[in-house]
């Protein structure tokens, strides 16, 4: 065997190697691009003590109305309004992004269960101590209301 069939063997197996972690693990497949509808809401203290309260209506991945309210108690509070927001994309995630120069982003996904609300950049317009502890809210599309943990 030549030096450079070897090497060409030895190429094509790191190839392989490479490639094979890009297989689905257990068949598992990517999430479907589907429209986001949803009329929710979603209330409630979380691990971490803040007071949360997530009102969100969305039709055909156009958001219609979203208010998100994050009590922190003394270490502040955070308010997100559509009225703040541009709506930027539609799929396959919704992101809004604010009207202020601020950076801060809403985005909102769906998997097969759930619809996430997250943020993403927001430390000029709440304070960096709620930020932290803000975990994202995910509502229950059946019921609408929070999912259950």
């Amino acid at each position: 065997m030549s030096v450079r069939s070897l090497s060409r063997g030895i190429t094509l197996l790191i190839a392989a190697a490479l490639t094979a972690g890009c297989a689905p693990l257990g068949g598992l497949r990517p999430i479907a691009d589907r429209p986001i509808t949803l009329d929710a809401r979603c209330d409630g203290t979380g691990q971490t003590g803040l007071v949360e309260s997530a009102r969100l209506q969305i039709t055909g991945s156009r958001v219609q109305a979203l208010a998100w309210r994050i009590d922190g108690g003394s270490r502040g509070r955070c308010q997100f309004d559509f009225v703040d927001f541009e709506q930027r994309q539609a799929r396959p995630h919704i992101e809004l992004v604010a009207r202020k120069a601020s950076g801060c982003k809403l985005m909102i996904w769906r998997d097969p269960r759930h619809v996430t609300l997250s943020h993403a950049g927001c430390e000029r317009v709440c304070p960096a101590a709620v930020l932290s502890d803000a975990l994202p809210i995910i509502f229950d599309p059946a019921s609408g209301g929070c999912a259950a943990s």
